[in-house]
């Protein structure tokens, strides 16, 4: 057993307070205080309405941006350096977009496990979640083992990385609340494999994801979606967007964002602009 830390803000800086014991699947729990303590009734339907996504946790699984660990496959455009900067712009790009849906709770699942305290720094200002640390493993393992975990406290899930920063907020509501019907939900990626997975609590993930998969791959959205039918599980696959892997996905991306009047995309672009190398291009 392993005590939480809970971050608060208060006048401005962060201090820090001891809490409860937990195990790691309820991680490290980074909140923010209500300065004035009150909260005012609202009804269940008042509160899906504001907040569609008030009964679904979301689960970001991310790297700590490390050069030479975190956008390898971006390190020969723009070296290790630049690449972790891009990973760390997409992280935190992600991680806010996500709080703006209010979820029923944010899960940060990082690795490695030894960057706790770095990771917990860098997200410090981004609002109540919890920090779980991965465990060692495939992707199959690694994905299933947070949705394990976190379906013990939750009866819906969203899990995603941050390889598509700029998904549409409409696509992530719909795979969310597809959730509500669906047992296992994908939102395919063009590569063949998906910038989201999403569950409800009565999925064996393990089972699910231990097997049968080839990760990384054109046919890992297949082979899950094969995998879910052999099950019984009911699917749902959701709206396809693409990730930023290589070189060519990121001038891809840096585009679409430039020509974007989302005030999200035009953040994340001069985000990533001012990281980038002067000559990528």
């Amino acid at each position: 057993m392993h005590e939480s830390i809970v971050a608060a803000r208060s006048e401005g800086s962060m201090r820090f307070r001891r809490s409860g014991g937990g195990n790691r699947c309820n991680g490290v729990k980074l909140d923010t205080e209500n300065p004035a303590g009150i909260m005012q009734p609202v009804s269940a339907a008042q509160s899906s309405d504001l907040h569609p996504l008030c009964d679904v946790a979301i689960i970001v699984l991310a790297k700590f941006p490390t050069p030479g660990k975190a956008k390898t496959r971006l390190i020969p455009a723009i070296g290790a350096e630049s690449a972790a900067k891009v990973h760390a712009c997409c992280l935190l790009h992600v991680v806010k977009r996500m709080q703006a849906l209010a979820p029923a709770e944010l899960i940060v699942c990082f690795d490695p496990p030894e960057q706790r305290e770095p990771m917990q720094h860098m997200l410090a200002t981004y609002g109540a979640m919890t920090l779980m640390p991965q465990i060692d493993g495939d992707l199959g393992h690694r994905i299933a083992d947070v949705l394990t975990c976190v379906g013990a406290r939750h009866k819906r899930m969203l899990l995603l990385a941050v390889d598509s920063p700029d998904v549409p907020k409409a696509h992530v509501i719909s795979c969310a609340q597809a959730t509500s019907d669906a047992q296992v939900v994908l939102g395919l990626a063009e590569d063949g494999g998906y910038w989201c997975i999403g569950c409800r609590d009565d999925v064996d993930a393990k089972q699910l994801l231990h097997s049968g998969i080839e990760w990384s791959s054109a046919r890992t959205a297949a082979d899950t979606i094969q995998r879910a039918n052999a099950l019984g599980y009911s699917t749902f696959v959701g709206q396809t967007w693409d990730d930023v892997d290589r070189g060519e996905d990121l001038l891809r991306v840096m585009r679409r964002l430039s020509r974007s009047s989302d005030a999200d995309d035009r953040s994340l672009f001069d985000a990533l602009k001012c990281v980038l190398p002067s000559d990528f291009s």
